[in-house]
């Protein structure tokens, strides 16, 4: 925050920030069942969005420590819950590479190359989840059309 700033602008900025924080805690406890791929989608569009910008607030201890559980059971209930064809690897490595950002988010003395790699691997991740949903609305589309066969499951392993 720039010295220059006015209190009132500090204020809403740290507002912000902090509805910012409720939202992607939010959005973690709601990735469950159907909605899993696309609620993770939007929260680590969200989490990127906000660690990567050096002008957002860092996250405080309590703030941290939030997010973190969201991510633990997001990771717990993606498990169950996302395609059966999905890998679970990829969910830990996702889920790993993502709170290895919210850390850095808390703490940015310089990572270097270890948060670079955990940006790109949780960006990987994200736009699976992205995928997903629109695999799943390509779907909906196809069974309303009912003449034409849904598409076959693009992350099924036995697809080569």
């Amino acid at each position: 925050m720039s010295t220059n700033e006015p209190p009132e602008r500090a204020t809403s900025r740290r507002e912000d920030h902090e509805i910012a924080v409720d939202m992607i805690v939010i959005q973690l406890g709601h990735a469950k069942g159907e909605d899993a791929a696309w609620s993770l989608s939007t929260a680590l569009h969200s989490i990127d969005l906000r660690h990567a910008k050096r002008s957002s607030p860092a996250l405080s201890g309590d703030e941290h420590d939030r997010v973190i559980l969201a991510l633990e059971r997001a990771h717990q209930t993606a498990r169950r819950d996302l395609l059966a064809s999905y890998p679970r690897r990829n969910i830990t490595i996702g889920i790993t590479a993502v709170a290895t950002m919210v850390h850095y988010w808390y703490d940015r003395s310089g990572w270097g190359d270890e948060v670079a790699d955990a940006r790109d691997l949780a960006r990987c991740f994200r736009n699976d989840m992205h995928n997903i949903c629109l695999i799943e609305l390509v779907r909906e589309r196809a069974l309303r059309r009912r003449h034409v066969k849904p598409p076959a499951d693009l992350f099924c392993a036995d697809a080569a």
